[in-house]
């Protein structure tokens, strides 16, 4: 299967470039300025607790001085909240500190939010797992002059800075710009709740994913940035499990745009197709394909095949090794990343930043995605 084919037939068709100029449209609804706003307090929030572990050591020069004891724990207590808002049960995986002293803060959050179907939750729904984590690089002091700027062009790192139609801050674009986004698309069950970071979700997203929805799994953990040996030993036990339920499509933490130098370059969707039984016969990939295609950028998008990079490797990512990657008796399910990092956000670097057209995109690809999967 090339996955390939769909998102490019719907990209050099008349068909596409209608659906494209109603997603246009339709995205001032989805990521309104109160959606930003709301986004934008609660990364703040979310990075006050400086969420980082002592030994991280994926940017060069990492300080464990700008790391908070309790910053991880504080996090996922927050993230915790806000996804049991909006319907998951969430299931909480605590490391012993004696095995992993390094891990001693950084849980596993299991998530879990049944299908809905015509405003009901229903039991014969597809699932979209999402694989993602809380943690954030620490800071490089050793470029600056000395705090708080840590040679940074912004005051405070630590601080969400907009400039020049981007978001400055440590994390932001690894991973908690993407993954708070995300949350708050997910409308709270209870309308009138704001938990503390304001409407985020309009109207018209809300009722989509309230009346008819997949369900979702999301795997976080806090150990992206230090390579953690204890995702490691859990995860393989979560794949197993056969009371979790079985995803059609495995949604990556974020994906890219080729941005260089403020011009927008074509998007790059990477893609998996799905391996045997019911995953292989759904055609679940070309359908998100066509949608991620309609609710794209204008400078396009290509498709390769293959998984996201990570700073330490595929191998030592829980979620690819032991979750999305394996085949099983079931078959392996498609996967997809997508999102609004692009050349410019400097992971793990100074200025660490996103794109804010790029968020727009990607808040309307996020909802595609889901539409997408509930129709399969």
């Amino acid at each position: 299967m090339n996955p390939t084919a769909p998102a490019a037939a719907v990209l050099a068709g008349d068909q596409g470039e209608g659906r494209r100029r109603e997603s246009e449209q339709q995205r001032l609804r989805l990521w309104t300025s109160e959606s930003h706003d709301a986004w934008l307090r609660l990364l703040g929030d979310a990075l006050r607790l400086r969420p980082c572990a002592a030994g991280s050591s994926a940017g060069p020069g990492g300080d464990a001085s700008t790391a908070a004891p309790d910053g991880l724990k504080k996090l996922s207590i927050l993230i915790e909240s806000l996804l049991a808002a909006r319907g998951f049960t969430v299931r909480r995986i605590s490391p012993d500190p004696l095995q992993y002293p390094l891990a001693a803060s950084a849980d596993i959050l299991v998530a879990t939010r049944p299908p809905r179907r015509d405003g009901a939750v229903c039991s014969d729904g597809h699932w979209v797992g999402l694989i993602g984590h809380y943690d954030v690089e620490t800071v490089d002091r050793s470029r600056s002059e000395g705090p708080p700027s840590n040679g940074w062009s912004t005051p405070d790192p630590w601080t969400p800075t907009e400039r020049d139609g981007r978001v400055y801050a440590r994390g932001v674009a690894d991973n908690l710009g993407p993954l708070l986004q995300r949350i708050l698309l997910i409308p709270p069950e209870d309308a009138a709740q704001r938990d503390g970071a304001g409407a985020a979700t309009p109207p018209s997203t809300a009722q989509q994913l309230a009346n008819t929805a997949p369900g979702l799994l999301w795997l976080l953990h806090g150990e992206e940035e230090t390579a953690g040996r204890f995702p490691h030993a859990v995860y393989p036990a979560l794949a197993a499990d056969p009371s979790h339920p079985r995803p059609l499509l495995w949604l990556e933490e974020t994906g890219y745009f080729a941005t260089r130098d403020g011009v927008a370059g074509p998007q790059r969707v990477l893609a998996m197709p799905p391996v045997g039984g019911a995953c292989e016969t759904s055609g679940v990939l070309p359908a998100v394909l066509d949608a991620v295609a309609a609710a794209g950028a204008a400078g396009g998008l290509v498709v390769e095949e293959r998984y996201l990079n990570k700073a330490f490797g595929t191998a030592a990512c829980p979620g690819l090794t032991h979750v999305v990657g394996p085949a099983r008796a079931e078959g392996r399910a498609a996967y997809i990343a997508i999102g609004p990092n692009d050349k410019m956000a400097n992971i793990h670097g100074v200025d660490e930043s996103l794109r804010l057209d790029c968020l727009a995109v990607a808040a309307e690809q996020f909802a595609a995605v889901l539409e997408a999967v509930a129709k399969c």
